[in-house]
């Protein structure tokens, strides 16, 4: 679909399902090599993944959701493990430095119902663990929010909000980007690191 489209989406446990998979289709083309999840939820991205043959890596902060997931995921043999990395740290990039250049793929799913938001720093520290050419994945809620029933000016937002995109995607192309209405304005936008 254009770029100047408004998906949407009622929060109804259906229409998350819904939502789920037109979010998996939209970034499968862009899913490549070693991915690694910054927030891996409850899930449900890394079931898809797994089951689709894609190599991943999950990363969850709190002990419990670690847990649950390496419970969930112990016989998955695309799995190959469940970190916790904080990309809040300071100096991160001398605390991980064994996932420096490791992925393809690293993607950002972000305050969606079963996902933590992420820091605005989390993409330009994500990008230390992306290879060359590998591909940045944020999906998250945008800034300007939308009136229920108002009729949005797609490509007016687009202009506005392409400018905080390219904050987030420091060192990077963007390659797509995509809004969606889910009880406000998200979006999901595909980085290509240079």
């Amino acid at each position: 679909m254009s770029q100047y489209t408004l998906h949407s989406f009622q929060s109804a446990t259906e229409k998350t399902e819904q939502l789920f998979d037109w979010i998996f289709m939209t970034i499968q083309p862009f899913l490549k090599g070693r991915i690694l999840e910054t927030d891996s939820g409850q899930g449900y991205f890394s079931s898809k993944l797994s089951a689709d043959g894609y190599t991943i890596q999950l990363n969850a902060i709190s002990e419990p959701n670690r847990e649950e997931l390496q419970a969930r995921f112990k016989n998955a043999a695309m799995v190959r493990g469940v970190h916790k990395i904080n990309f809040q740290t300071s100096k991160m990039e001398l605390k991980y430095v064994g996932f420096k250049d490791q992925f393809a793929t690293v993607l950002a799913i972000c305050e969606i119902p079963g996902f933590h938001s992420f820091h605005t720093e989390m993409p330009v520290k994500a990008l230390r663990f992306l290879q060359s050419e590998g591909h940045l994945i944020i999906v998250g809620k945008s800034t300007i929010e939308l009136f229920p029933n108002s009729q949005a000016d797609i490509a007016e937002l687009k202009r506005y909000h392409r400018a905080d995109l390219k904050r987030l995607f420091i060192g990077c192309d963007i390659l797509k980007v995509e809004y969606f209405d889910y009880d406000g304005l998200f979006f999901l936008a595909v980085g290509k690191k240079h």
